[in-house]
């Protein structure tokens, strides 16, 4: 059976940063850390997988979130039930992996290219969010997270 899917929507839905950051140039990005959290969600009825994705930039010296970035993107998908199995308990299943890899990875990205212009002028210019493993990200990808 083939399916077919496309990005609908991609839009970044957070911006945070901690303005005593903002003036301090004595940051050394090499004492900071990432955070990844994200959750997928399913609307039924539009058949599509959203998939929300928040970086967060902690200075490990102080311990302080100094960055939050969130991006949301929309995927439709056609058969709906050719990808996703069952919903029940906040837990996802799908028959198709692989597409999920992608649609994170694609979420990845483009919390990647916006990071990296919205650091661009602060104290932590020049930072980029590493690769990730997508079998790190896998781990954790097909349940939903209750938290906003």
């Amino acid at each position: 059976m083939k399916v077919n899917y496309s990005l609908s929507s991609l839009e970044e839905i957070s911006y945070k940063v901690n303005f005593d950051m903002a003036d301090d140039t004595a940051i050394d990005k090499s004492k900071v850390k990432f955070r990844i959290a994200h959750k997928i969600k399913i609307n039924r009825e539009k058949n599509e997988i959203i998939i929300v994705l928040y970086v967060f930039i902690l200075d490990l010296s102080t311990n302080i979130e100094l960055i939050k970035n969130g991006v949301q993107a929309i995927f439709k998908i056609e058969p709906f039930d050719a990808v996703v199995k069952n919903i029940e308990d906040d837990e996802i299943k799908v028959f198709t992996p692989a597409l999920m890899d992608t649609f994170l990875n694609v979420s990845i990205g483009a919390v990647r290219g916006i990071l990296a212009k919205n650091l661009k002028g602060t104290p932590l210019s020049g930072l980029v969010l590493p690769l990730i493993p997508m079998q790190v990200v896998r781990e954790n990808s097909i349940k939903n997270d209750k938290s906003d």
